[in-house]
């Protein structure tokens, strides 16, 4: 007896939409920290010429995107994204060199066009002189493999793949710019740290750490506080203003922001400010008593406080984000299907609505399905956590990345 699962129309993949139409990619994002974040790119690219439909989720750093090939592209979706003031990451580069024998090459346009047209590629370049084909693509949506065909398709003999770039670099390489983010957040948050301790302290102090030229020592170790420590949220704020929009970033821009420049007036011009509200009151910053105040300690601490809760946030955002990949890794890395009545093995992300796949026992379920025919006994405690094994009959449900057990199977 043989067990034959029928992908049912609700099952999603990552080639094309179900009605296949449109195609569907799922984009990693970088620099996301809080859910309007999430809700502003999601706006921004619903918005954007072609797509269709589009969702980001916070956990993990993606957007996934469906949209109309013929009038929009994954480099157009990327800078869309870059626009709106965050990053992209998951991209590699594959490299080809090729022999035009049997196709000329009087101009490297036709194939760099075709290329452009291959789902998940992001740039293309062809060099005449070298013959040298160079191929940026998003990890997951292609791969060497597809991209090698792609070009052979279009009449070329492809010599040879150099060492260094595509799918084994790109494995990492969406972990890397996650790693990248997380190092810079750190090294942001020492210098916040190491620069403002003595301006809290003489801040803290109340006029009893006093010497001359205190407030220009206050100004030189805020400045890179705020500059460099605090860049990424000037540089978000101006972005969401451009959008007209408001977030976090906002608030902490116009607290720490207003606050560093007054303390630069009161400390440049004081006598402007002497007459001001609240200069010379105890307790209300660093100054002299007979002078206007200086809010450089608010506003060094107040950066450095909010990089402790983002570099946390990007820890474990990047835990989780291991998980749900290790996960993910349990599914199966092909599927047997059934086309024009012949048996083939083929890659997992090619599956479509209505294809016939075929498990045979000790398989790994490759995706979700509905079986058709055939009986069987599947382990499912990675899902459940049941340690017994759940009998399938026709009519049943099945899932991917469960193991398939007894019986002779298709």
């Amino acid at each position: 007896m043989a067990e034959t699962i029928d992908t049912t129309p609700e099952t999603r993949h990552t080639r094309s939409t179900a009605d296949g139409t449109g195609e569907r990619i799922d984009l990693p994002i970088t620099g996301m920290t809080c859910a309007s974040c999430a809700n502003r790119i999601e706006r921004t690219l619903q918005k954007a010429p072609g797509v269709r439909r589009a969702g980001v989720n916070l956990a993990t750093s993606r957007a996934t995107i469906e949209y109309d090939p013929s009038s929009t592209g994954v480099r157009q979706l990327m800078d869309t994204v870059q626009e709106t003031g965050y990053g992209t990451a998951g991209t590699a580069r594959a490299d080809f060199v090729v022999d035009d024998s049997a196709r000329p090459s009087g101009s490297s346009r036709p194939l760099e066009d075709h290329l452009g047209r291959q789902r998940g590629v992001v740039t293309t370049s062809f060099n005449l002189s070298t013959m040298q084909v160079h191929v940026e693509y998003l990890v997951g949506a292609t791969d060497v493999a597809a991209l090698r065909r792609a070009i052979e398709s279009f009449g070329y003999v492809v010599r040879e793949v150099p060492a260094g770039g595509g799918d084994a670099a790109a494995e990492g390489s969406e972990q890397a710019a996650r790693r990248e983010e997380f190092v810079a957040l750190r090294r942001r948050l020492v210098v916040a740290i190491v620069l403002s301790l003595p301006i809290a302290v003489i801040g803290m102090s109340h006029g009893r750490i006093h010497f001359p030229g205190v407030h220009w020592v206050e100004l030189l170790l805020a400045t890179p506080v705020i500059l460099y420590s605090g860049g990424q949220f000037y540089r978000g704020a101006w972005a969401a203003f451009r959008h007209r929009a408001a977030d976090m970033n906002t608030l902490i821009a116009l607290g720490t922001g207003v606050a560093y420049l007054y303390s630069i007036a009161a400390t440049a011009v004081p006598r402007l400010l002497a007459g001001a509200p609240g200069s010379g009151m105890a307790g209300m910053g660093s100054g002299h008593p007979a002078g206007p105040p200086d809010y450089y300690e608010a506003a060094s601490l107040i950066i450095a406080l909010i990089l402790v809760g983002r570099l946390l946030e990007a820890r474990a955002k990047g835990q989780t984000n291991d998980a749900i990949r290790r996960l993910l890794g349990l599914q199966a890395k092909t599927a047997r299907v059934v086309r024009n009545g012949e048996e083939r093995d083929i890659p997992v992300e090619e599956v479509v609505p209505g294809d016939v796949v075929l498990v045979r026992p000790g398989e790994k379920i490759p995706v979700d399905g509905r079986v058709v025919d055939g009986h069987s006994t599947v382990d499912e405690s990675m899902l459940t956590g049941e340690s017994l094994p759940v009998e399938k009959t026709a009519g049943s449900d099945v899932f991917g990345a469960t193991m398939n057990r007894t019986g002779a199977f298709r």
